[in-house]
């Protein structure tokens, strides 16, 4: 994906996984993060944390 687009807040995941338990969704970007399919943005605007590989 390019590098200007916006991701999701955690409220967004929540909602598109339809769950309510924001610590879960932050448990699976930490996975997701380990295995190098996302990676957090530095400096990035609370909405706008993650890029997607």
């Amino acid at each position: 994906m390019g590098e200007n687009l916006i991701s999701p807040s955690f409220q967004e995941i929540c909602k598109g996984v339809n769950t309510k338990s924001k610590s879960c969704v932050h448990d699976r970007l930490k996975k997701l993060m380990g295995k190098g399919y996302i990676t957090l943005r530095e400096g990035g605007t609370k909405n706008n944390l993650l890029n997607w590989v």
